[in-house]
C-alpha cells in the first residue's frame, strides 16, 4: 500500500510497508519495510516507536506537538535519515524521553545515516538522546534543569540549524562528533541542505 491511515483506541503494534502513514493511538509501535513519511498530527497524544529505512517527518500548520506524558519518543532509521521537514516545529514530551538513531545500514559511501531535528523540549524529567553514524542537524533541545542531552555522531559533524538562537538546555550535556577540515564540513553541509530540499520535492508528489 501506498498510505496507511489509522486510529486506534488503545495501542497500535503494526508491521508495514507503505510510503505515508497517519496512525494515531495511546501507544503506537510501528516498523516499516522502506521509507516511511508520516504525518505529524498523529504524534499528538501518543507513545510513538518508529523503526524504517528511512523516517520523514512531515511539515503541517501545526507549530507544537505535545506526545503522551511518560512516554518514549523513539524514531530508528536502520538504514538512512531522519528528517523533519520543518525544523521550526516542536516536539514536547512530559516526563519522558527522545530517542532518535540513524545508521547508514553498512554503506558509509553515501549520505544516509544523518538526522535533521526539529524543536525538541522534555518538560519534568527526561533525557533526550541523538546517535548518527553521520551528521546530525540540531535547533533547539532543551532537556531542563534535570535532564541530560546526548549527542553523537560517530563519522559526521554537529550542525547549527537555528542560528544564533540558543541550542541546548539541560542539567548533563555530553556531546562527540568528528571535527572535520573546512572544506569537508561545507560539503557535508550542503549534502545535508540538497536532501532536505530533494525530500521536500518527493513529499509533494506524494500529497
Amino acid at each position: 500500500a501506498s498510505k496507511l491511515d489509522l486510529e486506534a483506541f488503545g495501542s497500535a503494534i503494526l508491521k508495514t510497508m507503505v510510503n505515508k502513514a497517519r496512525v494515531s493511538g495511546e501507544d503506537v509501535q510501528l516498523q516499516n519495510n522502506g521509507t516511511i513519511y508520516i504525518e505529524t498530527e498523529s504524534l499528538n497524544g501518543s507513545n510513538y516507536s518508529i523503526v524504517a529505512d528511512d523516517i520523514v517527518v512531515l511539515d503541517s500548520d501545526q507549530q507544537e506537538i505535545e506526545l503522551k506524558s511518560g512516554s518514549n519518543f523513539s524514531l530508528i532509521a536502520e538504514k538512512g535519515n531522519i528528517v523533519f521537514l520543518d525544523q521550526n516545529e516542536t516536539y514536547k514530551v512530559e516526563n519522558g524521553n527522545i530517542n532518535f538513531t540513524a545508521k547508514t545500514g553498512g554503506d558509509d559511501s553515501t549520505y544516509n545515516g544523518g538526522i535533521i531535528a526539529a524543536n525538541l523540549i522534555i518538560t519534568g524529567n527526561g533525557n533526550i538522546n541523538l546517535e548518527a553514524d553521520k551528521n546530525i542537524t540540531i535547533n533547539k533541545i532543551d532537556a531542563g534543569a534535570t535532564g541530560k542531552v546526548s549527542i553523537l555522531s560517530k563519522n559526521g559533524i554537529l550542525v547549527d540549524g537555528n542560528g544564533i538562537d540558543h541550542n541546548i538546555t539541560a542539567n548533563q550535556v555530553s556531546i562527540s562528533v568528528n571535527t572535520p577540515d573546512q572544506l569537508s564540513a561545507e560539503m557535508d553541509r550542503e549534502a545535508a541542505t540538497s536532501d532536505v530540499a530533494s525530500l521536500k520535492t518527493k513529499v509533494e508528489l506524494l500529497r
